[in-house]
């Protein structure tokens, strides 16, 4: 059997210069490129020429007819530095008396005076500073007078130190204690104060349940108990 082996003229021409494919994809692609470049070249490099010939804008951004840029503002707060090296003047705050101020002077004025000292009249003037919420100044007059001997200020202090009562009374103890309690309350039952007694009875009671559970304060202070 023979098998023509020729090749046409057309073949031939195929096997010669076979076809570009792809040929128009690359020159899309090549223009493309350039686009891109050509833009960038516009945004990058026109931006900084037209920067150049911009002034700043100062704090309120108006423009100034004589440049086209703009001008300083005349409305900025101007700084005040302060000359001779004057010291400031003092805090209102460093004008208003410790606490407790009124009360030391009134004790000290009494103590000065001759003759004997007006317990009661102590006692009514603690009550002004409690009800005038002046705590420190009451508890010193209180204080005060519960040590010359004045019972109902006792009871008061007693009152304070007293866990199960410190809070019937505005004060400034911070930490209730049996024992304070107790030192006072006896105090108050010497001078002759009835309520005090029927508060060391009671006191006695929780103090003997917490000596009970271990409370060291509480063991101690039923071995001085009288």
């Amino acid at each position: 059997m023979h098998i023509n082996q020729s090749i046409e003229p057309q073949d031939e021409e195929l096997l010669l210069h076979p076809p570009k494919t792809g040929g128009r994809r690359w020159v899309k692609v090549t223009l493309g490129i350039m686009v891109i470049l050509l833009a960038a070249w516009y945004f990058l490099g026109g931006d900084g020429q037209k920067g150049s010939n911009t002034e700043a804008p100062d704090q309120q951004g108006r423009q100034n007819p004589a440049t086209g840029g703009l001008a300083p503002s005349r409305h900025l707060i101007p700084l005040v530095v302060s000359e001779g090296g004057s010291k400031p003047s003092p805090s209102p705050l460093s004008t208003v008396a410790r606490k407790g101020d009124k009360a030391r002077e009134f004790i000290k004025a009494l103590r000065d005076q001759e003759g004997e000292i007006d317990l009661d009249g102590i006692f009514e003037r603690a009550e002004q500073f409690k009800d005038e919420e002046m705590l420190v100044d009451a508890h010193l007059m209180y204080f005060f007078a519960a040590k010359q001997g004045h019972a109902e200020s006792a009871l008061i202090l007693g009152s304070m130190y007293d866990p199960d009562h410190t809070l019937e009374t505005p004060n400034v103890v911070e930490d209730p204690s049996w024992t304070q309690a107790y030192k006072w309350y006896v105090k108050a039952a010497d001078g002759g104060n009835e309520a005090a007694r029927e508060r060391l009875k009671y006191l006695r009671k929780e103090v003997e349940r917490a000596a009970a559970k271990g409370n060291s304060e509480a063991t101690r202070l039923i071995l001085q108990w009288r």
